[in-house]
Formats: structure tokens, C-alpha cells, sequence
């Protein structure tokens, strides 16, 4: 059921873009407590940049005022996603920043501010009167002609926004909603954000740097990602965090960052098999979900891993990752399934690969059973009839 906002927006005939990735090495916005803060926004309007221009030079203050009604809305999208989706927990627009890109003598940037006040007050009503600045710039990025940034007031949860049951009805984006060209690279905090702005959970890879560090990082090896030789095991923390995913300003994250930015995103950790059969991730996993109360579940291809959790932190949802064709993996350490993996690992959900499906009876029991990876109609359809959820890649699951 709609919300009362949402019903706001209606009646406006205001259609919200889609909530823009960073163009750097930041993430939209973060929560604390009950506070959202916005990052700076930029004209963007479903991916299409608007409003290059310098008012007092080749844009009217009629053309600035619609550059900030665009970037308010762009903050509204973005207060939506850290809201889980319902606008109705927005308690107060407690502040917005806004930058002008002027001429020296130009001095009208309240009346140009005003193209976002206005539309935050007609959508919140009383709870969107703010304060806020409003100043001059000499150049904004991507020569717009307005940035704003907020801070905004939430409500805690009335209720569960996620569904109890999210780890076999919730699309999950495989290594988080990234895109082509290395804007939005996999397993990038940008990458989760946009998953969750998209109303999806997250299925992410995990595995520990030199000094026992949990990072974000699917390969073994650095290259593919980040143009550099060497394992990401032999590298310390502190090092890795500096290096560049595909060239774009997102770094390689740790485990405590993703769960400290997003709190609310249902995710689907992948701990990657040791070489050398270690299981010391398994732990350094839990250490961070102990303190976690956020929707998360884990799985392995290790039967050892998986059988870890099983001992030792029970109440952590924990599956089987599995294939049993050589078109996958032939030369990974992940091994082909083997009926004595079940008993090893005594997994909640098995994740079986898409081109082996169906599981054998015998095998899956009663248990749900997760696809990877989604990426045709060919797989969808598949997995519409022998699976319960689906991890998607290069495709919007609707």
C-alpha cells in the first residue's frame, strides 16, 4: 500500500528519479542514529546530466531554480533508499547546503535556492521547511549549475522493512547491482548502494587480507580488478584499501565497512575457499555479524566453512554453494559437489548453479534452493521452476 508521501507525490504529479551512483570515491549517504546524510547531488535525472551552465553568465535564475528542484528531488530518491523505501519515516529536512556555480557579482543565490526549498516544503509539508545556506561557486563539478546536500531526520522502523523470509523471495544482485565501464565495478560500495536503492539484497564475496583483515573482493588474485599482480592475500589491510577498483575512484572495501553503511541491506556473503584449507575467515566472519542485527545469511563452496557456522554461530543462516558440471570451475579450487559436502557443512539452503539445475531430490531434500548465476531469460526461466530465489547479474528482475 502507498504511503501518505508517496500519495503526496501522486497528487504533485512528482515522478522521483532513480537515486544516482557517486561519481567518486563515496558512497550516496550514510545513517547515523536518526540522521541521513545526503551527499551532494547533482542535476542527474534517470543517468542524464542536466543544467550545465554558471548563473550571471549563460543560465537564468528561472533555469538555477530548476537545477535545484531537480537536485532536491535526486535527495529525495536518495532519502527514500535509506529509508528502505517508505518516505513516510522522514521526520524533519533538517538541513540542505546549496552550491551555486556563479559569477563573482551574481548575488541572487537565495531566489535560486529556492527551486529546492519550495518542492521539499510542497512534498513534506511542514516537516520540509529547513534550514540551510546558499553560496556562490566558481565551478561545480561536471560544470553544473547546482549541487545540494542534506541532512535529513528519520523515524526508526514502525515494522520489518525487509521480508522475514527475503533470503528465498528477494532478488539478490550478484556481487551487488554493478554495471558495465568501471563506474559501478562488483563488490564497490557504490555497487550495494544501488542494489538497495533498487529494492534488492546483495550476494557479496569475502576473504582476508595478510594481517586477518574480512575484505570485499571476489578474485584470489588482484589483477582482473585492479591491474596490479599478486594475491589479495599477501597484502595488508591498509594497502588494499588504497587500490582502485577497474580504474574508478571505489577502493576495495572491508566486511565492517559494508555492514556499518548499510545496516538495512539484506546480504548474502560468500566466504572464498582457502588454498590451503584454512577456515580462519569463518570466525573473522562472525566476529563482524555478532554485533549485527541487519538481515544477512552466508554460504561456501567449503563444506568446512559452512560446517563451522554450523557449530559455532548456529543462528547464522548459512548455505552450500554447489555445481556438478566442469562448464564451471574447471580449474578453481572450488570442487565439484559431493554427496558427503551435505553432511560436513549441514547447510539451511543450498545455492546451486544455474546450468545444473534441477538439484536431485535426493540431494536437496527439504531444503531451499538458491540459483546462481541468473543472466538470460533462458536461466530465468529455469530457475522459475526449479529454484525459490535467484543471484542476478546484467539484468533488472521485475
Amino acid at each position: 500500500m502507498a504511503g501518505r508521501i508517496d500519495a503526496r507525490l501522486k497528487e504533485l504529479g512528482i515522478e522521483l528519479p532513480a537515486a544516482s551512483a557517486p561519481a567518486a570515491n563515496y558512497v550516496p549517504y550514510t545513517v547515523s542514529g536518526n540522521l541521513v546524510f545526503v551527499s551532494g547531488q547533482v542535476p542527474f535525472w534517470n543517468g542524464e546530466l542536466k543544467y550545465i551552465g554558471r548563473l550571471g553568465h549563460d543560465t537564468d535564475i528561472e533555469t538555477g531554480q530548476a537545477a535545484a528542484r531537480t537536485c532536491a528531488l535526486n535527495i529525495v530518491s536518495q532519502v527514500r533508499a535509506a529509508c528502505g523505501g517508505d518516505l513516510d519515516r522522514v521526520q524533519r529536512i533538517a538541513k540542505i547546503g546549496v552550491f551555486i556555480n556563479s559569477t563573482p557579482d551574481f548575488s541572487q543565490q537565495p531566489i535560486v535556492a529556492n527551486g529546492a526549498s519550495d518542492v521539499l516544503v510542497d512534498i513534506f509539508g511542514d516537516a520540509g521547511r529547513h534550514a540551510r545556506f546558499a553560496v556562490g561557486a566558481n565551478v561545480l563539478p561536471m560544470g553544473v549549475a547546482v549541487e545540494i546536500d542534506a541532512i535529513v531526520e528519520i523515524a526508526g522502523r514502525s515494522g520489518p522493512m525487509v521480508p522475514e523470509d527475503w533470503l528465498t523471495t528477494l532478488p539478490l544482485a550478484h556481487r551487488g547491482l554493478h554495471q558495465p565501464g568501471g563506474v559501478c565495478p562488483e563488490n564497490s560500495l557504490v555497487a550495494l548502494a544501488a542494489a538497495e536503492a533498487a529494492g534488492f539484497g546483495a550476494e557479496i564475496d569475502v576473504q582476508l587480507s595478510a594481517d586477518g583483515v574480512v575484505m570485499m573482493f571476489h578474485d584470489r588474485d588482484l589483477w582482473r580488478l585492479i591491474g596490479v599482480r599478486g594475491r589479495l592475500s599477501d597484502r595488508r589491510a591498509r594497502n588494499l584499501a588504497r587500490l582502485r577498483l577497474l580504474g574508478s575512484e571505489q577502493r576495495i572495501p572491508t566486511l565492517h565497512q559494508v555492514l556499518d553503511l548499510f545496516p538495512d541491506l539484506p546480504l548474502l556473503i560468500e566466504l572464498k575457499m582457502a588454498t590451503d584449507g584454512s577456515t580462519a575467515l569463518a570466525p573473522a566472519v562472525a566476529a563482524l555479524l555478532a554485533g549485527h542485527i541487519g538481515p544477512v545469511a552466508i554460504q561456501s563452496f567449503d563444506p568446512a566453512l559452512v560446517g563451522w557456522f554450523a557449530d559455532h554461530a548456529p543462528a547464522v543462516r548459512r548455505g552450500l554453494i554447489a555445481y556438478q558440471r566442469h562448464g564451471f570451475g574447471h580449474r578453481s579450487v572450488e570442487p565439484l559437489f559431493r554427496p558427503e559436502f551435505l553432511e560436513q557443512s549441514r547447510p539451511d539452503f543450498l545455492a546451486w548453479h544455474v546450468k545444473s539445475l534441477p538439484v536431485a531430490p535426493r540431494i536437496a531434500g527439504d531444503l531451499p534452493v538458491l540459483t546462481w548465476t541468473v543472466r538470460s531469460p533462458r536461466d530465468r526461466q529455469v530457475a522459475a521452476r526449479h529454484a525459490t530465489n535467484i543471484i542476478f547479474e546484467g539484468w533488472m528482475p521485475r
